[in-house]
Protein backbone atom coordinates (compact mmCIF):
# COMPACT_ATOMS: atom_id res chain seq x y z
CA UNK A 1 0.00 0.00 0.00
CA UNK A 2 3.02 2.28 0.25
CA UNK A 3 3.00 2.73 -3.54
CA UNK A 4 -0.70 3.64 -3.59
CA UNK A 5 -0.21 6.10 -0.71
CA UNK A 6 2.70 7.70 -2.54
CA UNK A 7 0.76 8.05 -5.80
CA UNK A 8 -2.33 9.53 -4.13
CA UNK A 9 0.01 11.98 -2.42
CA UNK A 10 1.55 12.88 -5.77
CA UNK A 11 -1.88 13.69 -7.19
CA UNK A 12 -2.49 16.05 -4.28
CA UNK A 13 0.93 17.66 -4.01
CA UNK A 14 2.41 17.67 -7.49
CA UNK A 15 1.97 20.34 -10.15
CA UNK A 16 -0.99 20.12 -12.50
CA UNK A 17 1.15 19.02 -15.46
CA UNK A 18 2.51 16.01 -13.54
CA UNK A 19 -0.81 14.73 -12.18
CA UNK A 20 -1.75 12.73 -15.32
CA UNK A 21 1.35 10.58 -14.83
CA UNK A 22 0.37 9.82 -11.25
CA UNK A 23 -3.18 9.03 -12.37
CA UNK A 24 -1.91 6.62 -15.04
CA UNK A 25 0.33 4.89 -12.50
CA UNK A 26 -2.61 4.58 -10.08
CA UNK A 27 -4.77 3.03 -12.81
CA UNK A 28 -2.09 0.45 -13.56
CA UNK A 29 -1.68 -0.33 -9.87
CA UNK A 30 -5.46 -0.64 -9.45
CA UNK A 31 -5.66 -3.15 -12.31
CA UNK A 32 -2.89 -5.21 -10.73
CA UNK A 33 -4.61 -5.24 -7.33
CA UNK A 34 -7.93 -6.24 -8.91
CA UNK A 35 -6.31 -9.15 -10.76
CA UNK A 36 -4.54 -10.29 -7.63
CA UNK A 37 -7.67 -10.11 -5.46
CA UNK A 38 -9.68 -11.97 -8.11
CA UNK A 39 -7.06 -14.72 -8.28
CA UNK A 40 -6.77 -14.97 -4.49
CA UNK A 41 -10.52 -15.27 -4.14
CA UNK A 42 -10.64 -18.00 -6.78
CA UNK A 43 -7.72 -19.86 -5.21
CA UNK A 44 -9.30 -19.78 -1.77
CA UNK A 45 -12.60 -21.04 -3.17
CA UNK A 46 -10.87 -23.93 -4.94
CA UNK A 47 -8.82 -24.72 -1.84
CA UNK A 48 -12.01 -25.01 0.22
CA UNK A 49 -13.57 -27.26 -2.43
CA UNK A 50 -10.35 -29.34 -2.74
CA UNK A 51 -10.08 -28.61 -6.46
CA UNK A 52 -6.57 -28.64 -7.96
CA UNK A 53 -5.25 -25.37 -9.32
CA UNK A 54 -2.53 -24.91 -11.91
CA UNK A 55 -0.28 -22.09 -10.61
CA UNK A 56 1.29 -21.37 -14.00
CA UNK A 57 -2.12 -20.84 -15.56
CA UNK A 58 -2.91 -18.01 -13.15
CA UNK A 59 0.29 -16.01 -13.43
CA UNK A 60 -1.47 -13.53 -15.69
CA UNK A 61 -3.94 -12.75 -12.90
CA UNK A 62 -1.21 -12.18 -10.33
CA UNK A 63 -0.11 -8.80 -8.99
CA UNK A 64 3.23 -8.16 -10.72
CA UNK A 65 4.43 -6.21 -7.64
CA UNK A 66 3.37 -8.91 -5.16
CA UNK A 67 4.66 -12.36 -4.32
CA UNK A 68 3.09 -15.39 -5.92
CA UNK A 69 1.40 -17.82 -3.57
CA UNK A 70 0.42 -21.13 -5.20
CA UNK A 71 -3.05 -22.31 -4.32
CA UNK A 72 -1.70 -25.65 -3.19
CA UNK A 73 0.18 -23.95 -0.36
CA UNK A 74 -2.37 -21.23 0.36
CA UNK A 75 -4.46 -23.31 2.74
CA UNK A 76 -1.40 -24.83 4.40
CA UNK A 77 0.11 -21.42 5.07
CA UNK A 78 -3.07 -19.94 6.52
CA UNK A 79 -2.58 -21.38 10.00
CA UNK A 80 1.13 -20.54 10.15
CA UNK A 81 0.52 -16.92 9.14
CA UNK A 82 -2.54 -16.31 11.30
CA UNK A 83 -0.53 -14.99 14.23
CA UNK A 84 1.77 -12.75 12.20
CA UNK A 85 1.34 -9.02 11.72
CA UNK A 86 1.96 -9.16 7.99
CA UNK A 87 -1.08 -7.83 6.09
CA UNK A 88 -0.18 -8.77 2.50
CA UNK A 89 -2.41 -8.84 -0.53
CA UNK A 90 -3.78 -12.29 0.40
CA UNK A 91 -5.35 -10.75 3.53
CA UNK A 92 -8.36 -8.96 2.12
CA UNK A 93 -9.37 -7.70 5.56
CA UNK A 94 -5.97 -6.12 6.08
CA UNK A 95 -6.03 -4.56 2.62
CA UNK A 96 -9.50 -3.09 3.18
CA UNK A 97 -8.47 -1.58 6.53
CA UNK A 98 -5.51 0.12 4.88
CA UNK A 99 -7.51 1.31 1.89
CA UNK A 100 -10.36 2.96 3.80
CA UNK A 101 -8.54 5.92 5.38
CA UNK A 102 -6.47 6.41 2.23
CA UNK A 103 -9.51 6.58 -0.05
CA UNK A 104 -11.52 8.75 2.34
CA UNK A 105 -8.70 11.30 2.44
CA UNK A 106 -8.49 11.24 -1.36
CA UNK A 107 -12.28 11.68 -1.68
CA UNK A 108 -12.61 14.87 0.38
CA UNK A 109 -14.00 17.90 -1.43
CA UNK A 110 -10.82 19.85 -0.74
CA UNK A 111 -8.74 17.41 -2.82
CA UNK A 112 -8.11 17.90 -6.57
CA UNK A 113 -10.69 16.38 -8.89
CA UNK A 114 -8.14 13.81 -10.13
CA UNK A 115 -7.82 12.53 -6.56
CA UNK A 116 -11.60 12.23 -6.13
CA UNK A 117 -11.99 10.44 -9.47
CA UNK A 118 -9.24 8.00 -8.54
CA UNK A 119 -10.90 7.37 -5.16
CA UNK A 120 -14.18 6.61 -6.91
CA UNK A 121 -12.48 4.12 -9.24
CA UNK A 122 -10.62 2.37 -6.44
CA UNK A 123 -13.77 2.15 -4.33
CA UNK A 124 -15.96 0.82 -7.17
CA UNK A 125 -13.48 -1.65 -8.67
CA UNK A 126 -11.47 -2.86 -5.68
CA UNK A 127 -12.94 -1.89 -2.32
CA UNK A 128 -16.39 -3.26 -3.23
CA UNK A 129 -14.78 -6.70 -3.55
CA UNK A 130 -13.18 -6.40 -0.12
CA UNK A 131 -15.63 -4.50 2.11
CA UNK A 132 -18.98 -3.90 0.43
CA UNK A 133 -20.62 -1.94 3.25
CA UNK A 134 -17.86 0.64 3.72
CA UNK A 135 -17.29 0.87 -0.04
CA UNK A 136 -20.95 1.79 -0.54
CA UNK A 137 -20.67 4.37 2.24
CA UNK A 138 -17.77 6.02 0.41
CA UNK A 139 -19.50 5.80 -2.97
CA UNK A 140 -22.67 7.43 -1.61
CA UNK A 141 -20.50 10.32 -0.44
CA UNK A 142 -18.78 10.59 -3.84
CA UNK A 143 -22.11 10.41 -5.71
CA UNK A 144 -22.76 13.96 -4.53
CA UNK A 145 -19.39 15.26 -5.71
CA UNK A 146 -19.24 18.43 -7.77
CA UNK A 147 -17.07 16.70 -10.38
CA UNK A 148 -19.26 14.97 -12.94
CA UNK A 149 -16.81 12.13 -13.59
CA UNK A 150 -16.36 11.18 -9.94
CA UNK A 151 -20.10 11.37 -9.29
CA UNK A 152 -20.91 9.29 -12.38
CA UNK A 153 -18.47 6.53 -11.42
CA UNK A 154 -19.96 6.35 -7.94
CA UNK A 155 -23.57 6.39 -9.19
CA UNK A 156 -22.87 3.67 -11.75
CA UNK A 157 -21.25 1.48 -9.09
CA UNK A 158 -24.35 1.85 -6.90
CA UNK A 159 -26.69 1.39 -9.89
CA UNK A 160 -28.36 4.68 -8.94
CA UNK A 161 -31.20 5.93 -11.10
CA UNK A 162 -31.34 2.74 -13.19
CA UNK A 163 -33.76 -0.14 -13.51
CA UNK A 164 -31.89 -3.44 -13.18
CA UNK A 165 -32.51 -5.58 -16.25
CA UNK A 166 -33.66 -9.16 -15.88
CA UNK A 167 -31.87 -10.35 -19.00
CA UNK A 168 -29.64 -13.34 -18.52
CA UNK A 169 -26.45 -11.66 -19.71
CA UNK A 170 -26.74 -8.93 -17.09
CA UNK A 171 -24.95 -9.79 -13.86
CA UNK A 172 -26.71 -8.11 -10.90
CA UNK A 173 -24.42 -6.15 -8.65
CA UNK A 174 -24.23 -7.26 -5.02
CA UNK A 175 -26.13 -5.19 -2.48
CA UNK A 176 -24.89 -4.37 0.99
CA UNK A 177 -26.66 -5.61 4.10
CA UNK A 178 -29.39 -3.11 5.00
CA UNK A 179 -28.80 -3.19 8.76
CA UNK A 180 -25.03 -2.83 8.46
CA UNK A 181 -25.25 0.05 5.99
CA UNK A 182 -27.81 1.89 8.14
CA UNK A 183 -25.46 1.49 11.09
CA UNK A 184 -22.64 3.09 9.09
CA UNK A 185 -24.60 5.85 7.34
CA UNK A 186 -27.25 6.94 9.85
CA UNK A 187 -25.49 6.55 13.19
CA UNK A 188 -23.42 9.46 14.49
CA UNK A 189 -20.49 8.46 16.67
CA UNK A 190 -20.93 11.41 19.03
CA UNK A 191 -24.69 10.93 19.46
CA UNK A 192 -25.50 14.05 17.44
CA UNK A 193 -25.96 14.92 13.82
CA UNK A 194 -22.28 14.85 12.91
CA UNK A 195 -19.81 12.00 12.97
CA UNK A 196 -16.89 12.30 15.35
CA UNK A 197 -14.60 10.94 12.62
CA UNK A 198 -13.01 13.82 10.73
CA UNK A 199 -12.32 11.72 7.63
CA UNK A 200 -15.51 9.63 7.43
CA UNK A 201 -18.71 11.75 7.29
CA UNK A 202 -22.16 10.25 7.75
CA UNK A 203 -25.41 10.76 5.84
CA UNK A 204 -26.22 14.12 7.41
CA UNK A 205 -22.91 15.59 6.21
CA UNK A 206 -23.39 14.53 2.58
CA UNK A 207 -24.43 16.94 -0.14
CA UNK A 208 -28.15 16.79 -1.10
CA UNK A 209 -27.30 14.75 -4.20
CA UNK A 210 -25.23 12.33 -2.14
CA UNK A 211 -28.05 11.94 0.35
CA UNK A 212 -30.50 11.25 -2.48
CA UNK A 213 -28.29 8.46 -3.82
CA UNK A 214 -27.86 7.05 -0.30
CA UNK A 215 -31.64 7.00 0.18
CA UNK A 216 -32.14 5.19 -3.14
CA UNK A 217 -29.40 2.62 -2.47
CA UNK A 218 -30.64 1.92 1.05
CA UNK A 219 -34.09 1.31 -0.42
CA UNK A 220 -32.61 -1.24 -2.85
CA UNK A 221 -30.89 -2.99 0.07
CA UNK A 222 -34.13 -2.98 2.06
CA UNK A 223 -36.25 -4.41 -0.75
CA UNK A 224 -33.85 -7.29 -1.36
CA UNK A 225 -34.93 -8.63 2.05
CA UNK A 226 -37.98 -10.85 1.58
CA UNK A 227 -39.27 -9.77 5.00
CA UNK A 228 -39.26 -6.08 4.08
CA UNK A 229 -36.93 -5.04 6.90
CA UNK A 230 -39.32 -5.75 9.75
CA UNK A 231 -36.88 -8.26 11.20
CA UNK A 232 -34.57 -5.38 12.06
CA UNK A 233 -36.85 -2.87 13.75
CA UNK A 234 -34.05 -0.54 14.85
CA UNK A 235 -32.62 -0.17 11.34
CA UNK A 236 -36.06 0.34 9.84
CA UNK A 237 -36.87 2.98 12.43
CA UNK A 238 -33.64 4.87 11.70
CA UNK A 239 -34.28 4.74 7.97
CA UNK A 240 -37.87 5.99 8.16
CA UNK A 241 -36.80 8.71 10.62
CA UNK A 242 -34.07 9.82 8.19
CA UNK A 243 -36.62 9.95 5.36
CA UNK A 244 -39.04 12.00 7.45
CA UNK A 245 -36.34 14.45 8.57
CA UNK A 246 -34.99 14.81 5.03
CA UNK A 247 -38.47 15.53 3.66
CA UNK A 248 -39.07 18.24 6.24
CA UNK A 249 -35.61 19.76 5.66
CA UNK A 250 -35.98 19.66 1.87
CA UNK A 251 -39.26 21.57 1.83
CA UNK A 252 -37.56 24.65 3.28
CA UNK A 253 -34.91 24.57 0.50
CA UNK A 254 -37.12 23.09 -2.19
CA UNK A 255 -36.52 25.88 -4.71
CA UNK A 256 -32.95 24.63 -5.14
CA UNK A 257 -32.74 21.81 -7.68
CA UNK A 258 -30.58 19.48 -5.58
CA UNK A 259 -33.08 19.65 -2.72
CA UNK A 260 -35.94 18.91 -5.11
CA UNK A 261 -34.08 15.74 -6.15
CA UNK A 262 -33.64 14.77 -2.50
CA UNK A 263 -37.32 15.48 -1.78
CA UNK A 264 -38.44 13.30 -4.68
CA UNK A 265 -36.19 10.38 -3.67
CA UNK A 266 -37.27 10.53 -0.03
CA UNK A 267 -40.96 10.73 -0.94
CA UNK A 268 -40.63 7.73 -3.25
CA UNK A 269 -38.74 5.72 -0.63
CA UNK A 270 -41.26 6.61 2.07
CA UNK A 271 -44.16 5.58 -0.19
CA UNK A 272 -42.58 2.17 -0.84
CA UNK A 273 -41.80 1.67 2.86
CA UNK A 274 -45.37 2.51 3.88
CA UNK A 275 -46.82 0.23 1.22
CA UNK A 276 -44.72 -2.79 2.28
CA UNK A 277 -44.01 -2.41 6.00
CA UNK A 278 -46.54 -2.34 8.84
CA UNK A 279 -43.76 -1.10 11.13
CA UNK A 280 -43.19 1.95 8.91
CA UNK A 281 -46.92 2.74 8.89
CA UNK A 282 -47.16 2.51 12.67
CA UNK A 283 -44.10 4.77 13.09
CA UNK A 284 -45.55 7.50 10.88
CA UNK A 285 -49.11 7.14 12.22
CA UNK A 286 -47.87 7.61 15.79
CA UNK A 287 -45.61 10.51 14.69
CA UNK A 288 -42.64 8.78 16.30
CA UNK A 289 -40.34 9.87 13.47
CA UNK A 290 -41.33 13.55 13.42
CA UNK A 291 -43.69 13.32 10.45
CA UNK A 292 -47.35 12.39 10.84
CA UNK A 293 -50.35 11.85 8.55
CA UNK A 294 -51.50 15.47 8.86
CA UNK A 295 -48.04 16.78 7.93
CA UNK A 296 -47.89 14.47 4.92
CA UNK A 297 -51.35 15.66 3.82
CA UNK A 298 -50.33 19.32 4.10
CA UNK A 299 -47.08 18.72 2.19
CA UNK A 300 -48.99 16.92 -0.57
CA UNK A 301 -50.93 20.15 -1.08
CA UNK A 302 -48.09 22.65 -0.76
CA UNK A 303 -44.65 21.29 -1.71
CA UNK A 304 -42.96 22.59 -4.87
CA UNK A 305 -42.28 19.28 -6.61
CA UNK A 306 -45.01 17.71 -8.75
CA UNK A 307 -43.53 14.23 -8.30
CA UNK A 308 -43.29 14.68 -4.54
CA UNK A 309 -46.93 15.84 -4.34
CA UNK A 310 -48.09 12.68 -6.07
CA UNK A 311 -45.90 10.42 -3.94
CA UNK A 312 -46.87 12.12 -0.67
CA UNK A 313 -50.53 11.68 -1.60
CA UNK A 314 -49.75 7.98 -2.02
CA UNK A 315 -48.06 7.96 1.41
CA UNK A 316 -51.16 9.45 3.00
CA UNK A 317 -53.30 6.87 1.21
CA UNK A 318 -51.19 3.94 2.46
CA UNK A 319 -51.71 5.17 6.01
CA UNK A 320 -55.47 5.57 5.62
CA UNK A 321 -55.94 2.18 3.96
CA UNK A 322 -54.48 0.45 7.04
CA UNK A 323 -57.62 0.65 9.17
CA UNK A 324 -55.93 -1.16 12.07
CA UNK A 325 -54.19 2.13 12.88
CA UNK A 326 -57.38 4.15 13.41
CA UNK A 327 -60.76 4.14 15.11
CA UNK A 328 -63.37 3.72 12.40
CA UNK A 329 -65.49 6.78 13.16
CA UNK A 330 -62.54 9.16 13.55
CA UNK A 331 -60.81 7.68 10.52
CA UNK A 332 -63.87 8.11 8.26
CA UNK A 333 -64.38 11.70 9.37
CA UNK A 334 -60.73 12.54 8.66
CA UNK A 335 -60.85 11.08 5.16
CA UNK A 336 -64.12 12.91 4.45
CA UNK A 337 -62.71 16.21 5.75
CA UNK A 338 -59.62 15.78 3.54
CA UNK A 339 -61.76 15.18 0.47
CA UNK A 340 -63.81 18.32 1.21
CA UNK A 341 -60.61 20.33 1.64
CA UNK A 342 -59.34 19.09 -1.72
CA UNK A 343 -62.62 20.04 -3.40
CA UNK A 344 -62.54 23.52 -1.92
CA UNK A 345 -58.89 23.96 -2.94
CA UNK A 346 -59.58 23.09 -6.56
CA UNK A 347 -62.55 25.45 -6.71
CA UNK A 348 -60.66 28.43 -5.26
CA UNK A 349 -59.67 30.89 -7.95
CA UNK A 350 -56.68 32.17 -6.00
CA UNK A 351 -55.10 28.76 -5.50
CA UNK A 352 -51.84 28.08 -7.30
CA UNK A 353 -51.56 25.45 -10.00
CA UNK A 354 -49.31 23.36 -7.78
CA UNK A 355 -51.81 23.43 -4.95
CA UNK A 356 -54.63 22.34 -7.27
CA UNK A 357 -52.38 19.64 -8.67
CA UNK A 358 -51.71 18.25 -5.19
CA UNK A 359 -55.41 18.53 -4.28
CA UNK A 360 -56.33 16.45 -7.33
CA UNK A 361 -53.90 13.69 -6.36
CA UNK A 362 -55.05 13.73 -2.75
CA UNK A 363 -58.71 13.66 -3.76
CA UNK A 364 -58.03 10.67 -5.99
CA UNK A 365 -56.44 8.90 -3.03
CA UNK A 366 -59.53 9.62 -0.93
CA UNK A 367 -61.73 8.09 -3.65
CA UNK A 368 -59.54 4.95 -3.62
CA UNK A 369 -60.00 4.65 0.15
CA UNK A 370 -63.74 5.14 -0.30
CA UNK A 371 -63.99 2.37 -2.90
CA UNK A 372 -61.91 -0.13 -0.92
CA UNK A 373 -63.91 0.15 2.33
CA UNK A 374 -67.62 -0.76 2.07
CA UNK A 375 -68.30 0.48 5.62
CA UNK A 376 -68.00 4.14 4.59
CA UNK A 377 -69.77 3.64 1.26
CA UNK A 378 -73.02 3.28 3.19
CA UNK A 379 -72.66 6.83 4.52
CA UNK A 380 -75.10 9.27 2.89
CA UNK A 381 -72.72 12.22 3.29
CA UNK A 382 -69.95 10.23 1.64
CA UNK A 383 -72.15 9.26 -1.30
CA UNK A 384 -73.17 12.88 -1.85
CA UNK A 385 -69.58 14.10 -1.53
CA UNK A 386 -68.17 11.58 -3.98
CA UNK A 387 -70.91 12.24 -6.51
CA UNK A 388 -69.99 15.92 -6.55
Amino acid sequence: METATLLFGCITGEAEVLRPRAVAALDALLAAYCRRVAYTTTAQAKALSNEPTNPTAAIGGNNPWGTFTPSSTLEANTSSNSNSNNTNINSTDGLAKKLLPLLWRAAQHSQPKQSRVAAARWASELLMQLDLTHACHLLCFLAGDTDVTAASIARDALNAGKIVSNEQEDIPKPLADFGELVGVLLTADDGGGRSSSSWRPNYWEFTPKGRAVAVEYLLQCLLQDIYGGDNDDESMTKYVAALATSIVDSTSEARRHEYLVLLDECAEALSLCLSTSSLARSLVASQTVGLGPDSIRDLALSCHSSKARRLLAECWGHLQKDTTLWQEDVWAEKVEATLRTCGDRMEQLGSSAGSKHGAAFLAGTCIQVYRQHPSIQRSTSWAELVST
